[in-house]
């Protein structure tokens, strides 16, 4: 392949292609934890009315229960007159706190404050809640207030411990909501945080790929300048331009077609084949699967390609036979490039590199759905590469 049919990547670049170090316009003035958190409290708000208005039908229901024993003064509208004002001012309490928990939560919710908050609600709430119930009840008992002192002495241990549970419902809800908003809104820092980090490792490992492979493309060319074949030299050179710039272009998407990444192999081999000449031969087999519309990440299968070279070719002298299969099984996709293993050669070691960042890559990529494996026989060594099956996106 030369370098002018090496392809031209298109995808969906998926990066954010802003200088290092420089927010983005939107990050500046746009939060989507506090967004989210805004609208959990406006949820909260409304939910807390609707709640309010239920345990008030519920107790105008259950007073006119009672009332039917007497038909002719049980009226349920009477009834929920009576005790409105009261939850009325429950509800703008319940309301209040949850308006001032969204915006003050790590102190309010500390234990020491929530008893304090609790004590000052009891305190300040339960004479203001009982003189409410019994005007109420008074104006429709006796319609007007001259029977207040008299209702006072009369009402019972239990309507007493009602309102305070009330209150303390009000305020209880409340933090109990503002905590579990609390807790919500950590872990998705934490998510978001861990996922920075990830992606910044990823464009780390993905970058330690890059030098790696021109390391060991210009090792080839610069092999193929000692023999002082010029010819063969110019060769790889314009081969290496086209391998660059598909590189170059890479940079700028998470995902490219695996066709592009095939063809981005085999123009890489034929590079490696100016150098190897005869003594080596590349078989691929692909299956019949439209590979340009399947996604994987950047030089995904180069660093498998360039390990064989360097144990299989670079170190004997002897023929080398290269087979390559690239398969879809499901919804797994297999890459499997096998190399023979010489009883004699050199003992130049890789640095490894390259298989070590295409593993943490995966890793990162796919978790524990992808797989790189190695084995090794008497006279076969076999890299196999697993990862999911993904569409490319168009561009």
């Amino acid at each position: 392949m030369d370098s002018q049919t090496l392809p031209v990547i298109a995808a969906s670049n998926q990066d954010r292609e802003s200088a290092p170090g420089k927010p983005w316009p939107d990050e500046m003035t746009y939060s989507p934890i506090w967004e989210a958190k805004n609208k959990a409290t406006y949820l909260n708000l409304g939910f807390t009315l609707l709640c309010w208005l239920l345990i008030a039908s519920l107790h105008a229901l259950a007073f006119y229960k009672d009332t039917l024993r007497d038909p002719t003064t049980a009226n349920i509208l009477l009834e929920y007159a009576s005790i409105l004002p009261g939850y009325i001012l429950l509800a703008t309490l319940s309301c209040t706190f949850a308006v001032v928990l969204s915006k003050n939560t790590g102190i309010l919710l500390k234990p020491r404050n929530i008893l304090a908050v609790c004590s000052l609600t009891l305190l300040l709430g339960l004479p203001i809640l009982t003189a409410l119930a019994l005007s109420m009840e008074t104006l429709v008992a006796h319609h007007d207030l001259a029977g207040f002192k008299f209702g006072i002495n009369k009402r019972s241990g239990f309507a007493y411990f009602i309102d305070t549970t009330l209150l303390l419902f009000a305020y209880l809800m409340q933090a109990a909501f503002a905590f579990w908003i609390k807790v919500q809104a950590e872990g998705q820092a934490y998510s978001l945080q861990n996922n920075e980090s990830l992606a910044l490792r990823l464009r780390l490992l993905q970058g330690q790929l890059k030098p790696h492979f021109l390391f060991n493309a210009l090792n080839s060319i610069s092999a193929l300048v000692r023999t002082a074949d010029r010819e063969l030299a110019s060769d790889a050179l314009e081969k290496l331009s086209a391998l660059l710039r598909y590189v170059l272009h890479s940079s700028k998407h998470e995902w490219l077609s695996v066709s592009d990444e095939i063809n981005f192999t085999k123009a890489y081999l034929d590079m490696q084949m100016l150098r190897y000449g005869e003594r080596t031969s590349i078989t691929w087999h692909l299956a019949n699967v439209p590979w340009e519309k399947l996604a994987c990440p950047p030089l995904l299968f180069q660093p498998l390609v360039e390990n064989a070279i360097h144990h299989g070719v670079e170190q004997n002298h002897e023929i080398c036979h290269i087979q390559i299969n690239l398969l879809q099984r499901g919804d797994i996709l297999e890459f499997h490039i096998t190399s023979p293993v010489f009883k004699q050669g050199c003992s130049k070691k890789g640095h490894g590199l390259g298989l070590s960042a295409s593993t943490d890559r995966l890793a990162i990529l796919y978790g524990q759905r992808a797989a790189l494996r190695t084995e090794a026989s008497t006279d076969r060594y076999t890299a196999t590469l697993e990862f999911p099956l993904r569409f490319l996106q168009p561009a």
